[in-house]
């Protein structure tokens, strides 16, 4: 970034264009040394940066290359810890220097490496209407009632690997669980 020197600050790229974008026209004052062969103020030992440096017509700027971020001296790069930010893998993120890899639980297959897919059966959606427990078939556009005869259900989960369904009941104070196909009903907690 160049400063203007009132408070704003503009894109390097824009110093020295034959515009004035700073209001206060700094970016194309005398002060700066605007020319037609400018100083390629990197081509001595990278002018300090770490990694890249770029050179404009007035100044240079360091920068990283990808996976790494600037340091607070702005020429120095550490490695940037992209597992931080949400979303970028489906499932696990593990850190790596310059970089991340993503995973998958088992069950799953990576299949662009960063997102995971089920290996085995349809996708499917649990939800509850209150009275009953459901699964919809996303492939098949089917719906299944898992249990049914329920007060007012409001909260649903679901364990993958032991496929078990627990739900709570606010009408009856429970909590209960079921096997994926409806089988082995029973209550888990009964007050509280």
């Amino acid at each position: 970034r160049f400063h203007c020197g009132d408070g704003t600050c503009i894109n390097h790229t824009l110093v020295c264009n034959g515009r004035e974008d700073c209001a206060n026209k700094a970016d194309e004052s005398l002060a700066i040394p605007c020319s037609s062969s400018p100083v390629d103020e990197c081509a001595t030992n990278n002018h300090g940066c770490m990694q890249r440096c770029v050179n404009t017509p007035s100044y240079y700027y360091c920068t990283c290359q990808p996976g790494y971020q600037l340091t607070e001296n702005h020429r120095g790069c550490t490695d940037y810890n992209e597992c931080q930010e949400f979303g970028i893998c489906s499932q696990t993120c593990t850190n790596t220097i310059g970089s991340f890899l993503c995973s998958c639980g088992e069950g799953y297959i990576n299949y662009d490496g960063r997102h995971c897919r089920g290996t085995g059966g349809n996708a499917g959606l649990l939800f509850s209407n209150r009275v009953e427990i459901r699964l919809s078939d996303l492939q098949r556009s089917e719906q299944t009632v898992i249990v049914g005869s329920l007060q007012n259900t409001v909260n649903l989960d679901y364990h993958f690997t032991e496929k078990l369904l627990f739900w709570s009941d606010i009408s009856a104070d429970q909590i209960s669980r079921s096997y994926l196909n409806g089988t082995d009903v029973k209550s888990i907690i009964t007050h509280g």
